[in-house]
């Protein structure tokens, strides 16, 4: 079987096989041009995506107190929300959502976020939660 890469209409690019039909999940691709070294010829590389969802809810409480959620290894992405309307503090590192302790970020009532597209390794970051509001569900959605 042949493969071949296609760009679509709002250029995302997808792994198809002779007759146009997507292989794997159907998810574009992250395309990039491996250039080694010079002198060496370039060539494509593509990235297929998987579509294998791990949900998890972490209930926030306490207010005013951090909780954690470590992401799954080879996380690709990952979005997240609070299941009623509250708003959150989320960071990368501990220590800066209980207090609150800048830097940290915050997603307001309503929101919710979508993570650009990740290129983690083995080894899972975490994700880290507070709120003023005890009680909090926080859904998290991520992709491997």
């Amino acid at each position: 079987m042949s493969k071949r890469l296609v760009q679509g209409p709002a250029n995302p690019v997808w792994l198809v096989d002779e007759d146009g039909n997507p292989i794997g999940s159907g998810a574009p691709l992250t395309v990039a041009i491996d250039q080694a070294a010079p002198g060496v010829t370039d060539h494509v590389t593509a990235d297929v995506r998987t579509a294998t969802p791990t949900v998890y809810n972490v209930t926030l409480t306490v207010a005013n107190t951090e909780y954690s959620q470590a992401m799954p290894a080879n996380c690709r992405g990952f979005e997240f929300q609070a299941r009623t309307e509250a708003t959150i503090r989320y960071a990368f590192v501990t220590g800066r959502v209980a207090g609150p302790v800048a830097p940290w970020l915050t997603l307001k009532a309503g929101d919710y976020y979508f993570s650009p597209p990740l290129n983690q390794a083995a080894a899972p970051s975490t994700l880290y939660l507070g709120t003023a509001t005890a009680g909090t569900a926080v859904e998290i959605l991520c992709w491997v």
